[in-house]
C-alpha cells in the first residue's frame, strides 16, 4: 500500500480494508460502502495541516464504516475557504 487513498480507491463496496499502524500525512476521501479498520485501535493516525483542509472527506456516502482511526490537524493553519 503506497497511500491510504490508494487502498480506498482499490476497494469495492463491501470490502474491509485493514490499515497498519502508523501516521499517514494525507487527506483521504472516503468511498461509500467500504469498511476502513485500523489494525490496532488508536494506532492509525491520519493528519493534515490546516491548509489542506479536513483529514477526512466523506461526501455522498450511503454506507460503510471507519473504526479505530484518529484524525487530526497539525499546525495552526486554517483553510482559506471551507468547501
Amino acid at each position: 500500500m503506497t497511500t491510504l487513498q490508494a487502498a480506498i480507491n482499490a476497494a469495492k463496496a463491501g470490502d474491509t480494508v485493514t490499515i497498519p499502524a502508523g501516521i499517514y500525512e494525507e487527506q483521504i476521501r472516503f468511498k461509500s460502502g467500504i469498511n476502513l479498520k485500523a489494525e490496532a485501535t488508536g494506532k492509525v493516525i491520519v493528519q493534515t495541516d490546516g491548509k489542506a483542509g479536513s483529514a477526512l472527506l466523506a461526501e455522498n456516502c450511503e454506507g460503510g464504516s471507519i473504526k479505530g482511526f484518529i484524525f487530526q490537524h497539525t499546525g495552526d493553519d486554517v483553510p482559506d475557504k471551507v468547501s
